[in-house]
Order: structure tokens, then sequence, then C-alpha cells
């Protein structure tokens, strides 16, 4: 958490572009804060995440908003809210606020406070009205500005307040000009005032019952005299037509924003699918060659085997060519003859030996050859097993895209269920 600065005095605006959007859990403690807000209020997400939301405020406002908020959440109403905030540095900046439900599994997880402009003439009524409540102690739902009378009184009681001081006016002036027709004067008044009375209650009544219809979306005294500076059925179905338009607003910011990333993460998909793709037409280069290299190897053996067996037959014919010399060095005594036969059989082991030296290189040519194939086999087999664990990790990337595209998906949902929970009740 990092160190809270004093109020600077300074107030900074935010610009008719800009959102400020951040999201809690139900203890109030921070899980999401978007780009702009960061920006904005100059704060870091280390400074932010997991702290309670309550230290972005500059207070200034009735302490029982946040109960507020929770309470009418969890009763599926919506709750807006004009609200002072802080920067990091000590700045403060006024913000228009509306609150909207996020949901897991089918229920009420946290909550996301998307920030807007807010009109000069909602500051300005927040700051007197947050004031009067503060001072006062009072409840802040209650309509601090207004007389219990007066708060109590709705579009028919001021009409027909109107109305019958104008028709007061209009007999009055008329039992001045026509003195002796008072009792008719009168008559007609009272039958005027009854008529009055009937037909704006008849005209009201339609309001009157959309404007209690519209206590289910929104219900809060306190938001409507901020924003629409009235309390009557005029600026409750005012309120609820703002609050249905920044859910609307909402709703569409986020999904929005919900496409670009679900864009993203398909883009993403996409690209680990190619390269798996790719990877395994490398690994089946890789295995040809290892094949090639097996045949070749096969071949360089059965030739090593080919030598062996010659250079055995000719290890033969040399034990043969020796026990001739030996025999004919034991009869050497007997002529001149056998001398020459033993010449001969020198020659002949000589040429034997000759033979084997011969063999002996071609199988040495043979196991350099069958070395390199080896080799070869090896370095394949190397790039086969680097190749899979690539594979591998283009695999997860493949499972990481697939659950962002779910989460994505849920989150979609959430929003559905969030703007659909306040219209449909």
């Amino acid at each position: 958490m990092s160190a809270q600065y004093s109020l600077t005095g300074h107030e900074r605006q935010i610009t008719e572009n800009e959102v400020l959007i951040s999201s809690t859990d139900l203890e109030g403690n921070v899980t999401f804060c978007n780009q702009e807000l960061y920006a904005f209020t100059g704060y870091n997400p280390d400074e932010i995440l997991g702290e309670k939301q309550k230290m972005l405020g500059a207070g200034g406002v009735p302490p029982s908003i946040l109960s507020d908020i929770y309470a009418s959440l969890k009763a599926n109403k919506a709750y807006t809210a004009i609200l002072k905030n802080r920067c990091r540095n000590g700045d403060h900046y006024w913000a228009d606020v509306f609150f909207t439900p996020l949901y897991k599994e089918g229920k009420l997880s946290g909550i996301q406070s998307i920030r807007s402009k807010p009109d000069d003439a909602c500051i300005a009524r927040a700051n007197h009205v947050y004031a009067k409540v503060l001072k006062s102690g009072s409840d802040s739902n209650a309509n601090p500005t207004a007389s219990g009378f007066r708060q109590r009184l709705g579009l028919f009681g001021k009409l027909a307040i109107v109305s019958s001081l104008i028709l007061a006016v209009i007999f009055a002036a008329l039992i001045y000009t026509l003195p002796h027709e008072g009792s008719l004067l009168i008559t007609a008044f009272s039958f005027c005032y009854a008529a009055n009375l009937l037909s704006l209650w008849q005209l009201t009544s339609r309001l009157r019952s959309f404007a209690t219809r519209t206590k289910d979306i929104i219900d809060n005294d306190l938001a409507t005299v901020i924003y629409t500076g009235r309390q009557d059925e005029v600026g409750q179905i005012e309120l609820t037509t703002k609050t249905l338009q920044s859910k609307l607003k909402t709703a569409m910011g986020t999904v929005s924003s919900a496409v670009d990333d679900l864009e993203k993460s398909t883009a993403m998909s996409a690209k680990a699918v190619a390269n798996t793709k790719n990877e395994l037409n490398s690994q089946a280069g890789e295995i040809e060659h290892i094949v090639s290299a097996i045949e070749h190897m096969t071949s360089t053996i059965a030739e090593i085997a080919r030598n062996t067996t010659e250079a055995a037959t000719n290890a033969n014919l040399t034990d043969s060519a020796v026990n001739a010399m030996n025999l004919y060095e034991n009869l050497a005594n007997q002529g001149v003859e056998q001398t020459q036969k033993s010449q001969r059989a020198l020659t002949q082991i000589s040429t034997q030996v000759s033979s084997i030296a011969k063999v002996n290189s071609r199988n040495a040519k043979a196991t350099d050859q069958q070395s390199v194939a080896t080799n070869e086999i090896a370095s394949n087999v190397k790039f086969i097993s680097k190749s899979a664990a690539s594979t591998s990790e283009h695999a997860d990337n493949n499972l990481k895209s697939s659950n962002e595209v779910l989460d994505l998906t849920r989150k979609l949902e959430g929003i559905v269920n969030s703007f659909s929970a306040t219209v449909s009740s």
C-alpha cells in the first residue's frame, strides 16, 4: 500500500472520453483497474490491487453511501453517485460513478465502478447536499434540502397547489367583480376545484405508476436530488433514464473490450496452431531422415558382415598355408622340389595376408560410415526432442488461449446477467 498524501486542494477533471474503471470483491478489495485509471490517478497496480477501494476516495461524502451501494446491488437495483476521489499525489477529482454488479456462476461476486465526467450542476448540488448530510448526521438516502412536507410532495400535489391557486385568484376576482353572485361563484369554484383535482389525479396516475415501477431499478432519494435537482416522479424517471443509459453504455463498453480481448486470444490460438503444425511437419521430415540413415546403416552392417566372412575365409586359407609350410619345412631335407613348394606356399601366404589387410581396410571404412550414420541419427533424435518440447509449448499456449476464451465468454455472460438483472426486475 502506498503512502497517502494529504489533499492538495487542486482539482483535476475527467475528460469526456475518459472512463476510469475498477472492480472489487464483496469485501471492498480492489481486484482490477483499467489502464486509464492508473494513468489518471498516478497509482500503479502494486499500490492498489488487494487494497480497500476506499483508499481511492477523497472524503466529503456520506459514509453510509457504501452500505447503500451493497444493499442496492444485492437487491438487483442499480446505484449511481457523484463521488469525490483522490489521485496519488493528493489532487482530487469528481466522478459520475455507476456501480454495476459482477456475477460468478450466477452469484454476486463483486462490484464494478465506472467513473466518467460529471455535470458541473451535479457537482455543485453534491457539494451542497453532502455538506448538509454530514452536518446533520442524517441518513444519506434522505433529502436534506427539503422539509418533510415538500419531500413527500409529488407532481400531483405540486400541480394541485398551483392550479388551485390559479382557480382561487380567478374566482376571487369574479367575486370581487360580481359580489351579488357570490354564492353561485363559490359553488362553481368548489365544482371546478374538485374537477381539477380529479383531472390532475387521472392525468398523473400513469406517471405515478410508472415512477413507482422505476424504483425497482433504482431507488435513491439522494441521487435523485443530486442528478435532477428535484424530488418527484419526474425526477425519479429522469434518474432511472440516466441510470439505464449508463448501464447500457457500460455494457457496450465492456462488451467491446471483451471482444477485443477475444480477438487477441483467437489470434494467439491461431498462431499457436500454425506453429504446432510447422513443428509436426519438421518432425515428420526428421523422422524420414532417421529412416534413411537407418537403411544406410543396415546396408553398411551387411557389408561389414560380408567383409568379415571374406576375412574369415582368407584366414582359413592362411592357416592351411601355414600348415603346409610346416609340413614342407619338415620335408626340406627331402629335396629341392620340396623347397620350391615351400617358396610357393610363402608367396600364397603373402597374398592372403594382403587380402586380409584389404578386407580390414574396407571394414574400417564401413565402420566409419556406420559412425557417421549413428551421429546423424543422434542429431535427428535431438532435433525431434527439441521440436517435441516446442510442440508441447505451443500446446500449452493453445490451452491458455482456450482458457482465456472461456473466461471472456463467462465475462460476457456476466455482462448480460448484469444488464438484464435490473431491466427484468
